[in-house]
């Protein structure tokens, strides 16, 4: 037997002291150790072959060895880092990073639940550790609380994904004897508790199952008790339990677990939006149904598949949408505002950069429609603008947008004939979603969707519908509604698409570009190669902890490493405070790059191109 360290301090491999055991479960036990040749205190993974049956010991042998090579293949922020393998006295350890830390195991252990906030940004972290293994072929197979590793609170803190010791490169074969399955039933996809299938989307329903037991304080199926098989039969067979309690993290979690593997995001995809709603929530948020800005953030051609947020992305690369005919069951159709038949007045749209998509949203009359309605401010583009329609209990987000006729006909929508301004039928799309719209000529529209809380029946055609209607009653009033001098901005009067050129995002592929702009020319999207840049006047919360902060030039800077094809760089052009709010906004210009030349990171190409936009933008205000 392996001797008692209290008493008697030990040497393994001639080099690591060990000093206390942190953790132990069936694969074998972990320790605390030091590197007496560097001078450094590491973590030690014993894997107990004693303890396994001599029928499996060369299985096991192999799945650590495995676990060596796969992990120090892995160099990632949220992943603990493997250094070294050596053998003692016949045994594998495994030398790792020592993170000194508690599971999120023993958290909710602890404590039960965990606050959303704090949920979503534990999620964003693991997201991205796992979008990293995915992109370099690695399937972990056993996400679970007792896998995340969670450092106290302040300077350094991070959340931090352990255990690959029975991930394998996908396509090649799990090692295991016949008919043994490893990993936690508890926080298995349905497809792995069928057949033992496993792949990125089983981890992403791990990770979706894991952010269930953080909110709701047990895994969707509960554990295994006694009876693991009928654990593994009711995930098999059963439709997940709705979460009760996870407030603005309940549409993404049930997108995490969806029971048909092609339906669930990408790791990225959800790192992305975890991070929105983690930003959100960490200043202040007021609403928690207030997932689908962060949604709207991201929109584009390209960025649809980068990151955007489930519900746009659902909604938009949808095959189809559905004209309603029968509207949702819940609230009565909502009777439109009153218009007249006079000729509209003259829509200046040719002059769209003073043009304000607040101004098309009517608070009086949708306080009286439906209930308390108030402008939201953050995550949204220049051509966007958001509110909060409260109904009874429960609140329904309408979002107002700017577009273009080539944007509306990336989503199969056409200009329709006849006089302007002219509202469209309401549709719906996923989720309950609906999406009416505002032409006010042939080049340009205005979408008003609204999107209620999942699972809920509120009417959102009534409300998106009576939008659109009372928008139209501005326009034909007022016509189109313009930024007040107090909210006027340094970036609205710019051209998003001088700021670079083809050439400068990439030389040797100029006679391959295409080129995207949005409304007002507030945004320019460059698909060149299998480069993609889009650069992007954006009002966003003030810079959080979740960014690496830096400088480029005289702005202030963000950089988000969204995931290894994906980087987004935010330059500072002012700092508000808009009235209502609580707390600041900023307005910036975002640079997002997708994928990267031959050798170089996209992070460092990113800030190469920032730096040149950077040069062509105004002083930031100070």
């Amino acid at each position: 037997m392996f001797p008692a360290i209290d008493h008697h301090p030990q040497l393994v491999a001639g080099r690591y002291r060990l000093v206390a055991k942190i953790g132990s479960g069936g694969m074998g036990t972990v320790w605390q150790a030091v590197d007496q040749l560097l001078g450094r205190t590491v973590a030690l993974k014993r894997v107990r072959l004693d303890l396994v049956d001599p029928v499996h010991v060369a299985v096991t042998r192999e799945r650590t060895m495995r676990e060596a090579r796969i992990a120090a293949a892995l160099h990632h922020p949220n992943i603990v880092s493997i250094f070294d393998i050596v053998i003692d006295n016949d045994e594998p350890w495994l030398v790792m990073e020592y993170v000194p830390a508690r599971t999120l195991a023993e958290l909710l252990t602890e404590h039960r639940t965990l606050p959303w906030a704090d949920v979503a940004a534990i999620g964003a972290q693991i997201s991205a550790a796992l979008a990293a293994a995915h992109h370099a072929g690695i399937v972990h197979r056993d996400v679970k609380p007792n896998n995340i590793l969670i450092t106290p609170p302040g300077p350094g803190s991070s959340v931090k994904l352990t255990d690959f010791g029975i991930s394998h490169a996908a396509g090649s074969p799990a090692i295991t004897s016949t008919g043994v399955l490893t990993g936690t039933p508890a926080y298995f996809a349905p497809e792995t508790a069928r057949t033992g299938e496993t792949g990125p989307a089983s981890d992403v329903y791990s990770l979706g199952a894991t952010l269930y037991a953080a909110t709701e304080g047990f895994p969707p199926f509960g554990d295994a008790g006694t009876n693991p098989l009928a654990l593994l039969n009711r995930i098999a067979t059963t439709d997940l339990p709705p979460p009760r309690n996870a407030g603005p993290l309940t549409a993404l979690i049930q997108h995490l677990t969806a029971r048909d593997p092609a339906m669930r995001p990408p790791a990225a995809q959800a790192q992305a939006v975890l991070h929105e709603i983690a930003m959100h929530l960490h200043h202040g948020g007021r609403s928690p149904t207030l997932v689908a800005p962060a949604a709207r953030k991201r929109r584009g051609r390209a960025l649809l598949l980068a990151g955007a947020a489930l519900l746009t992305v659902l909604a938009v690369a949808a095959a189809a949408i559905v004209v309603v005919q029968n509207r949702p069951t819940g609230a009565a159709p909502a009777a439109a505002p009153t218009t007249t038949t006079s000729t509209p007045a003259p829509l200046p749209v040719v002059g769209p950069r003073a043009a304000d998509p607040c101004g098309l949203i009517d608070i009086p009359a949708l306080t009286s429609q439906f209930g308390p309605t108030e402008i939201v401010v953050g995550f949204e583009d220049f051509a966007e603008c958001t509110a909060d329609v409260t109904v009874g209990s429960q609140s329904s987000l309408l979002f107002v947008e700017f577009e273009t006729a080539e944007q509306a006909k990336s989503v199969g929508i056409e200009a329709p004939t006849g006089a302007f301004p002219q509202v469209t039928p309401g549709v719906v799309t996923n989720h309950n979603v609906c999406r009416s719209r505002l032409f006010l000529d042939a080049s340009t529209s205005v979408e008003l969707s609204a999107s209620p809380p999942e699972g809920s029946k509120l009417d959102s055609c009534a409300i998106s519908s009576f939008s659109a209607s009372a928008a139209e009653a501005i326009l034909r009033r007022d016509g189109l509604p313009q930024r007040q001098p107090d909210n006027a901005s340094p970036l609205a009067g710019l051209d998003a698409c001088t700021l670079l050129t083809p050439a400068e995002v990439d030389g040797n592929a100029a006679d391959r570009v295409v080129r995207y702009s949005g409304f007002a020319q507030w945004t320019c999207l460059w698909e060149i190669g299998n480069l993609t840049a889009e650069v992007v006047f954006v009002r966003d919360y003030e810079f959080s902890g979740y960014s690496q902060l830096t400088t480029v030039g005289a702005h202030s800077a963000a950089t988000d490493a969204v995931d290894p094809e994906r980087c987004d760089i935010s330059l500072l052009q002012r700092t508000f405070a808009p009235a209502g709010a609580g707390d600041n906004r900023i307005e910036a210009t975002e640079l997002r790059l997708f994928g990267s030349k031959p050798g170089t990171a996209v992070c460092a190409e990113a800030t190469r191109l920032a730096t040149i936009i950077e040069g062509r933008l105004p002083a930031p205000v100070k």
